[in-house]
């Protein structure tokens, strides 16, 4: 679990899947920093998810298109399942030849996520046992639809008023006790919080409207709207296994990574923050000492491997530069060529 967030990050070492595996990554945890958005101070790792963003891009909108087949797709084999595994007539209402589609769960939840929800944060301060800690933020538009609703439907409900706030609780099992709360801000829109610590919640509630000292804006230092923004602090306490990659992040105190897109180009840009100007320099020469490597076993291939040639173009567009004990990665490819990829996964599912 504690790998979740930050190994991915690393996939790029396989140079036959980098430049797939590098738009994989970050193209399915997609957003834009926020800074009216609060987080805990103690937070370890931060991601934020800005659907707006996603939406209003070439990539993004056709990811979300992606993503609405597939999940249409996927509800209507489980529905055929279940039918089947029942002995439900293929022509009962919902069955077979129904299935459950995006209309039909928009008609259930009140709202199409897929527009109505604006941003996703989640943030965490403790990499062994996340849950323990973990808070998500999602923004809504005007409108929350039956969440407060639904939430009765599940086990172990219960609820109790706090300023006027409903506080809902649930059991998934005994062991386990979720939180969540519903609330309108100034603008009329609604945010809704859950977090498996109940004092967690409460504070994240009035941090997100007080100078709480206990929280703190989400911030970045790529100022533009992005579609994905993440903060990872205290790496070396993670288990990356051996090889590179748990070199580098041994020597690292932090690193920021964003995506974003302009009318052309899908760019990603990551900082790596060491503790010393001189840790910041092994930082860099170690990243570039590993595409040197590459593009010297890419030479020596003589199979002619396509593939392999379009990872290696890629990679020779890796920028990397030094201020201070900052090491700072540049990667940008053409908004098309990534729309093709896309299409080409989706070809082939």
């Amino acid at each position: 679990m504690q790998n979740s967030f930050v190994s991915p990050c690393f996939k790029f070492l396989n140079p036959r899947t980098a430049s797939l595996s590098i738009v994989c990554c970050f193209c399915f945890v997609l957003p834009a920093y926020s800074q009216s958005v609060a987080i805990p101070e103690d937070s370890k790792f931060v991601l934020n998810l800005d659907m707006q963003a996603l939406q209003t891009s070439k990539i993004g909108s056709r990811l979300m298109g992606a993503m609405q087949q597939s999940f249409q797709d996927e509800m209507k084999k489980s529905t055929k399942k279940f039918f089947k595994q029942k002995k439900e007539s293929k022509d009962s209402s919902g069955g077979e030849n129904g299935g459950l589609s995006l209309e039909k769960v928009s008609e259930l939840l009140g709202m199409n996520p897929l527009t109505e929800i604006q941003q996703l944060v989640i943030s965490s301060s403790d990499f062994e046992n996340p849950e323990k800690s973990m808070l998500a933020q999602v923004r809504l538009r005007k409108n929350p639809g039956n969440i407060e609703g639904l939430l009765l439907n599940l086990p172990g409900y219960d609820s109790s008023e706090v300023n006027g706030l409903t506080i809902h609780s649930a059991k998934p099992d005994d062991n386990k006790e979720v939180f969540g709360c519903l609330k309108q801000g100034r603008d009329g829109n609604y945010t809704f919080y859950a977090s498996s610590n109940r004092d967690n919640l409460l504070e994240a509630i009035k941090g997100a409207t007080t100078s709480s000292g206990t929280f703190r804006p989400m911030q970045i230092e790529d100022e533009r709207k992005t579609f994905l923004g993440l903060q990872v602090s205290e790496l070396k306490n993670l288990d990356l296994g051996e090889g590179p990659q748990a070199n580098i992040a041994r020597m690292l105190q932090g690193l920021v990574l964003s995506i974003s897109e302009d009318s052309e180009n899908l760019e990603l840009r990551g900082t790596l923050q060491a503790a010393t100007p001189k840790k910041a320099q092994q930082l860099r020469q170690a990243i570039q000492g590993l595409v040197s490597m590459f593009e010297l076993f890419a030479s020596m291939d003589d199979s002619d491997d396509k593939d392999l040639q379009q990872v290696l173009e890629q990679v020779r567009k890796l920028s990397i530069s030094q201020d201070d004990t900052k090491v700072r990665l540049r990667w940008s490819v053409p908004s098309e060529q990534v729309l093709q990829m896309i299409e080409e996964e989706m070809n082939n599912r």
